[in-house]
């Protein structure tokens, strides 16, 4: 589960930011909130709202870059620089700074990272016990020296390590390599997290449809996860009355390859018995959305992971929002507490949260972005009409007409 994130200095964020899943106890005793191993109070959703170009989508590419950094920066060729972008619209030359609390078994885990996009100025890994938190590793980079400063005994690494060391690769992705086994618990956990975000933003169109073929193949051989994605498209989707993945040959030179090719069953006007099939290329983009939504969606429940998705609504009818929420407020769906962190142009949605699940961005006029949690708004009650005082203008960062 992740607790809580800050960042500084990122894209269009140029002072440090703060995004919490973590709730006080006034928060609402139901479904949509969780209590950790160690009894702290965790919203499973977290929305993002606010106005075109606000900033929304860079604030989703945090969790991203982490995920990258944790999971592949040992991948890179040494010399590759750091995909990480500052402030854009001064003249900025300091790093950039992350943080992010997340818990693996019952353990809440810091991480804190300053980067430039030549190396890792600073990295630091800390875990929480009884009540506070201890250094498992650090390194720190010496402009004097032209060395790192490093501490890693107690992460349990093997001594010829420190060798291994790159300036652009994380502690732990490079410990993933050696099979150090936290490394490798933290490496996994990290992999599993969804999302529709990269680098350059949201996840084009021309990928998504590639990506089809990838769902498919999971699916099929994950027929339990591919019944409950058919059972939830046919409750959205009436025009479909089943979903079929067909194994194919690959029509390269290489025909032992197998490639796995999604199709829509539809009713048979003219013979119930003998229904038409549409490969899912040809299927309105609402539907293909959905497909690849309900994969990230269905694998997060069952890994008990994270979503990170833009723009959610995209292609959906915004009655389907609620109900693909709902997924990670039921406990029966919702087994492992799965958490969702989307953002969304539908402010109909405030209608189905709570004030602990929705953070506002906007830019001020110096184009930088900044965030607050609902509640952090001194005055804001918990039975308040939220959608009706959000388009007021009464709680800021409304969208511009």
């Amino acid at each position: 589960m992740i607790h809580k994130f800050s960042f500084k200095n990122f894209y269009s964020f140029k002072d440090e930011a703060v995004i919490n899943f973590e709730v006080n106890s006034k928060a609402p005793k139901t479904d949509a909130y969780i209590h950790d191993g160690q009894k702290n109070n965790l919203t499973k959703v977290l929305t993002v709202m606010g106005p075109n170009a606000s900033g929304k989508t860079n604030l989703l590419k945090v969790l991203p870059f982490l995920q990258f950094f944790i999971v592949g920066s040992f991948q890179q060729n040494p010399d590759d620089k750091i995909p990480v972008k500052q402030f854009l619209f001064d003249e900025n030359n300091d790093p950039s700074e992350f943080s992010v609390e997340f818990e693996i078994d019952k353990k809440i885990y810091e991480y804190s990272l300053i980067v430039s996009d030549d190396k890792i100025i600073k990295e630091i890994l800390k875990v929480k016990d009884i009540g506070r938190f201890s250094t498992l590793f650090k390194r720190e980079w010496s402009e004097k020296t032209q060395k790192y400063l490093s501490s890693l005994k107690n992460y349990g690494l093997p001594s010829n390590f420190v060798g291994l060391l790159r300036k652009n690769a994380s502690i732990i992705s490079t410990g993933n390599q050696v099979n150090h086994p936290l490394s490798v618990s933290i490496v996994e956990y990290w992999k599993k997290i969804q999302t529709n975000v990269v680098e350059a933003g949201r996840v084009f169109r021309s990928f998504l449809d590639v990506e089809l073929f990838k769902v498919s193949e999971y699916f099929y051989k994950n027929p339990q996860l591919k019944e409950k994605a058919q059972n939830l498209l046919l409750k959205f989707d009436l025009g479909l009355s089943g979903i079929d993945i067909k194994e194919q040959k690959s029509p390269n030179k290489d025909e032992s390859e197998l490639f796995y090719v999604p199709v829509g069953i539809h009713k048979n006007l003219n013979d119930n018995k003998n229904p038409k099939t549409l490969q899912f290329i040809y299927e309105s983009g609402g539907t293909r959305n959905l497909f690849l939504i309900l994969f990230k969606v269905l694998n997060a429940l069952e890994n008990g992971s994270i979503v990170v998705f833009d723009e959610f609504d995209a292609d959906l009818h915004p009655s389907m929002i609620p109900e693909l929420i709902n997924l990670f407020i039921s406990p029966v769906f919702n087994k492992k507490n799965a958490q969702i962190f989307f953002s969304t142009h539908h402010p109909h949605i405030l209608n189905s949260l709570d004030k602990y699940q929705v953070v506002l961005v906007e830019k001020d006029e110096n184009g930088c972005s900044e965030s607050w949690r609902l509640d952090e708004i001194e005055g804001v009650r918990s039975d308040d009409n939220y959608y009706a005082k959000y388009m007021s203008g009464a709680y800021g960062a409304t969208p511009r007409f």
